[in-house]
């Protein structure tokens, strides 16, 4: 018969085979399962964590069994976040996960601001916006008209004032939808709270040195430009002088600016500028009444 003391040992030499923390004595620490947590964005924002010092950006990391890991979804400026995807479904910006299983969950984002296609009572124009905050600015081309537009965003809905020279101002109400597209009522200026819509952004604002909105100038006249830059591509809408809207397709590369201005019923134009030191575009404009006239533009100042 063995004794009790052997068969201590035997059991005890049995716990270490199977991964008892012999060295020091003690039982080994049990090692739970191990998951993927994985995120990812539609759109413009990131995802944050919530750490001990605060929320840092996450992408994807490794976490035991039964761990709470809270995500956040922080839209970029002139985004908004829309829901979340994957294994999470939801439309609030913070989500807990209890990891019990390989995750991955995408936070999905809207542009607010941008270059869109819009629609009044049937008659297609460009609407180009600028958001900052709760601070929208733009401009609006309707037919050859072209509007200067300020305002707010604020609970997914634009509160705008359309301002032509000449013309009575306009209120413009638009509410944004879940596809990014808006819908809403022009009133005022010859519209009676005739319905109004406009597409998702074609081309998304960001918040470059070049984005914006600029005081332009030709030969002495003033208008008001509103850009949106993408790598190398520039496009917005433009209340080019009075108050003719032009459409503004070009580039912007190295330093140097070509777009081509065109507004319904007139041929296109064509500017060309260089970027100055403080930010000013110098150039000329050529065509539709102009002689390489001179042109430039003040340095954006909102957003």
């Amino acid at each position: 018969m063995k004794s009790f003391v052997g068969m201590l040992a035997v059991a005890s030499a049995s716990v270490c085979m199977f991964g008892a923390d012999c060295e020091n004595g003690g039982p080994a620490a049990v090692l739970l399962p191990q998951f993927a947590v994985t995120a990812s964005v539609d759109g413009d924002g990131m995802v944050l964590i919530a750490g001990e010092e605060g929320d840092v950006e996450f992408s994807s990391d490794m976490f035991a069994e039964g761990t709470k890991v809270t995500l956040r979804a922080e839209p970029a400026v002139g985004w908004v976040f829309d829901s979340w995807s994957g294994n999470v479904i939801g439309s609030d910006p913070s989500v807990e996960l209890d990891v019990a299983a390989a995750t991955s969950v995408t936070a999905n984002f809207l542009a607010v601001a941008g270059v869109r296609t819009v629609s009044v009572k049937g008659t297609l124009g460009r609407m180009t916006l600028a958001v900052k905050g709760d601070q929208a600015r733009g401009n609006l081309r309707i037919n050859d008209l072209g509007s200067d537009l300020t305002g707010t965003f604020k609970n997914d809905e634009f509160q705008l004032q359309s301002t032509t020279p000449g013309y009575t101002d306009a209120e413009i109400t638009l509410t944004l939808n879940a596809d990014g597209s808006l819908t809403g009522t022009i009133d005022g200026s010859g519209y009676d709270n005739d319905p109004m819509t406009a597409d998702p952004v074609a081309l998304a604002w960001t918040a470059g040195d070049d984005a914006g909105q600029r005081t332009t100038n030709i030969d002495g006249t003033n208008g008001l430009l509103t850009v949106v830059v993408d790598g190398e591509l520039l496009r917005g809408t433009w209340r080019a002088f009075g108050s003719f809207g032009a459409d503004v397709e070009g580039t912007i590369k190295d330093g140097s600016i070509q777009f081509t201005a065109t507004i319904p019923g007139l041929n296109a134009a064509t500017v060309t500028a260089n970027v100055q030191a403080d930010g000013k575009w110098v150039g000329t404009i050529d065509g539709s009444g102009f002689s390489n006239a001179p042109f430039d533009t003040q340095p954006r100042f909102f957003p």
